[in-house]
């Protein structure tokens, strides 16, 4: 019996706390739809990378060289920790392809036969194998892009030789789950693309018959693959070997690894922010709840209730509306991690990526969502256990009002009676005041994340595409060749500058750190392909001198002054010394230049370039095309137009739905907040309101007591709502940055404003839903209360 009056005042008091239940609920779903999104796509994405990685035997290290015998396979297949390898022939290509009028870059990939290879298998979404020497397969995403299908014909420019080739299939594979061609920030599935085609035609068509000039190695489980790429190296040196590299290495397995990385951050940094706030709405409702039952817990003590029964009543209220908010953050984490997991797939190309979540995840956001909540509401809950029935059934003590800076400021005279009860009733409550404009102000500093993004590429997209990097076209010779050639490409139709760079894998040391990266020879008088420090001035790069990125810098642990030891890995591969001269900030990777002139006598060579920055005149971009297109020496051309917009494209549809997400949320915590507090201080000061009422105040003077204590609570927590945005703005920067790229922390005062505008809304929306309370109040009974 006393169960079923328990229960039934437990549904009252849901009833009555409807509004306050639903707004904190909110909040802690906010919290759990973050938590299940991020757990559910950084496990879905993981778990199908290993898997793909596993079924399609992905290799550990992927050796480079310029030609080798296929005997020396065998040679390399000793060396202890190798369980595999599969040489193999790779090079570059422009595609002509049928509705396209530039020239489309490629990297095409032989085949052993008409068998699938041992390793980097591929997968075959539709066709067949490629049966002849004039016959490709084609990858899935470059096939959608361009519309091309089984019986489809392009040209391919394989190593300056035309051969027309049928599409038989496309597929997949482990190795280029993300696709960039070289020079670009994001994928580009229109205008590069991936080939498969039997060994016999790559043969004839780069020089490699009976050799190979890349292999890929499968290590033994376990085995550490730094012996094995020290041990490739040196078998390969004298065959052009370009430096051997773990799969951690590989460019799509570092974009992956990336992706993994920023939704580990948004798991750890995003949920605890709305639990916590979850859990002091639930403290603060809790807490008034305990002191309306004040009679209640007396009678219910006096008729022989435990302590720990009444405990366990106003536990299971909270237990109640945490679990309707774990409801509905598991079902919105599942549908934005689904509408997430579509947005990967568009750029992340799996055989199968479908957004799951097992049962320990929803099992961990229980278990922290009750936690939290539970914590939250202890303080409430003990008062109730430890009141005696005597006390508990005598009317609560009149609040005090201790004179303090606060009260003195609320007896100015300038100062109106409902101003006066609004300044005295928050520093009362200083507790509540200040965790109330904690909450709003990370909702302010969530809302700055949200919009920060948009300056951060901004940024990036300025820095590399207006300062750092001018030309309009950027050219790949199939090798490096003499400085000659750069006349040619000079008088390409359309061309008016051309400005040449050789960038050669290198292997940079200093002290027990290593890094490797492409040294990039470039001209001191350079104009289009520069190097701009921090206030975005050219900087020149010294006669012997070597400049390396900031973030190259900080990996190293080197500063300017510092000698580098840099192992070139290409032609007779020497070990130069070469002096830091300046440290600079670059978005893109992490480079190191050096002048092209040095560069070249520090490997004795002639004087040599491997490609060339373009400005070009975009009314004769057709005649260049079609010029790329026959030039043999051209390995492939990106155009810095095209570029930029697929860039911009891009992150317009991804940036702008986590933009749409993170405005949606922070406004469910600043409703949250603003309402629940708008409905303790209604519920605390309802006597006061129905007094003011009868003593003739205008319904508006009522109103502004609740409206201007909230306007006060909002007003206080914008400047920290700033400062918690620019941290946490300052904090996803550093988290985000990767060796791929660095996030610029910038913040304009747009974004400021923006977040500004969005607290200010939602807090005005949550107070008109109360303010619309103080008319329909009823003054007799809030004057019959005894509190």
């Amino acid at each position: 019996m006393s169960l079923r009056m328990l229960d039934v005042k437990l549904l009252r008091d849901l009833w009555r706390l409807r509004g306050q239940a639903l707004a904190t609920a909110m909040v802690i779903a906010a919290g759990i739809a973050l938590h299940v999104m991020a757990s559910g796509a950084l496990g879905s994405i993981d778990a199908s990378r290993q898997a793909y990685y596993d079924r399609y035997r992905l290799a550990d290290v992927f050796v480079t060289l310029k030609r080798a015998p296929l005997s020396l396979a065998s040679r390399l297949a000793a060396i202890p920790g190798v369980r595999t390898v599969a040489p193999r022939i790779t090079g570059a290509a422009i595609l002509d392809v049928p509705g396209i009028v530039e020239p489309v870059t490629a990297i095409v990939h032989s085949l052993p036969g008409s068998a699938a290879p041992g390793l980097n298998r591929i997968h075959l979404v539709r066709g067949r194998l490629p049966g002849r020497d004039d016959e490709a397969l084609v990858s899935e995403a470059f096939a959608r892009a361009n519309g091309l299908t089984g019986g489809s014909r392009i040209v391919a420019i394989l190593n300056g030789k035309s051969q027309p080739v049928r599409i038989t299939g496309t597929a997949l594979s482990p190795e280029h789950v993300f696709t960039i061609a070289p020079g670009s920030l994001m994928s580009d599935d229109r205008r590069f693309g991936v080939l498969w085609m039997n060994r016999s035609a790559l043969e004839a068509a780069f020089d490699q018959r009976g050799a190979f000039n890349e292999l890929l190695i499968a290590s033994d489980p376990g085995v550490p693959v730094a012996g094995i790429i020290t041990a490739a190296d040196r078998l390969l040196a004298r065959h052009g070997g370009t430096g051997a590299y773990a799969r951690a290495d590989l460019l799509s397995d570092r974009f992956l690894h990336d992706e993994i990385g920023q939704l580990r951050t948004i798991a750890r940094l995003l949920p605890p922010m709305f639990l916590g706030v979850g859990a002091f709405l639930l403290w603060v409702m809790i807490g008034r709840v305990v002191e309306s039952d004040r009679a209640e817990i007396g009678l219910l003590k006096a008729f022989g209730y435990r302590s720990a029964e009444i405990a366990g009543q106003y536990a299971r209220l909270v237990i109640a509306i945490t679990l309707v908010g774990v409801a509905i953050g598991c079902l919105m984490g599942a549908w934005l991690g689904h509408g997430l997991t579509g947005i990967y797939a568009r750029f992340y190309h799996f055989p199968v990526l479908v957004f799951r979540i097992d049962a320990a995840a929803y099992a961990i956001a229980v278990s922290l969502s009750l936690g939290a909540a539970l914590v939250g509401a202890w303080g409430p809950v003990r008062r109730a256990m430890t009141l005696s029935p005597a006390i508990a059934m005598q009317p609560p003590a009149p609040t005090a009002y201790h004179q303090g800076g606060a009260s003195r400021l609320a007896q100015a005279g300038w100062m109106d009676a409902p101003s006066r009860m609004i300044v005295r009733h928050l520093a009362r409550f200083r507790a509540r005041t200040l965790l109330s404009i904690t909450g709003i102000a990370l909702a302010t500093g969530l809302s700055i994340v949200a919009n920060f993004n948009m300056d951060a590429v901004g940024k990036l997209v300025d820095f590399i595409f207006d300062y750092a990097g001018r030309q309009d076209a950027t050219v790949i010779l199939v090798e490096p060749r003499p400085i000659g050639v750069l006349a040619d490409l000079a008088h390409l139709p359309g061309v008016l500058h051309a400005e040449p760079f050789r960038a050669v894998p290198a292997r940079l040391r200093f002290g027990p750190h290593e890094r490797r990266e492409a040294l990039t020879g470039i001209t001191p008088d350079a104009v289009l392909g520069r190097i701009v420090d921090d206030r975005w001035r050219p900087v020149t790069v010294a006669p012997r001198g070597l400049v390396l990125s900031a973030a190259l810098a900080r990996r190293l642990h080197a500063a300017p002054g510092d000698t580098i030891s840099v192992d070139i890995l290409e032609g007779r591969r020497p070990t130069l010394a070469l002096r830091v001269v300046a440290v600079v900030r670059s978005y893109e990777g992490a480079p190191a230049w050096i002048d092209l002139g040095t560069l070249n006598r520090l490997l004795r060579d002639p004087p040599l370039l491997r490609g060339a920055y373009l400005r070009i005149d975009p009314a004769r971009t057709g005649a260049l095309y079609a010029a790329v297109k026959q030039r043999p020496v051209i390995a492939g051309i990106s155009f810095r137009a095209d570029v930029l917009h697929n860039f911009e494209k891009q992150v317009r549809e991804n940036m702008g739905v986590f933009r749409i997400y993170n405005v949606i949320l922070a406004s469910i915590m600043v409703i949250g907040v603003v309402y629940n507090n708008a409905r303790l201080s209604f519920s605390e000061r309802a006597r006061e309101l129905a007094t003011m009422r009868v003593l003739g105040y205008r319904h508006a003077e009522v109103a502004w007591v609740l409206g201007g204590e909230l306007l006060v609570l909002v007003l206080a927590s914008l400047a920290p709502g700033i400062g918690i945005g620019m941290a946490l703005a300052w904090y996803v920067a550093r988290s985000f940055s990767s060796d791929m790229y660095t996030v610029p922390f910038v913040v304009s005062d747009g974004t400021i404003a923006l977040a500004l505008a969005t607290t200010l809304v939602a807090a005005l929306g949550a107070t008109l839903l109360v303010s619309r309370r103080v008319g329909r109040l009823d003054l007799v009974r809030a004057l019959k209360s005894r509190d």
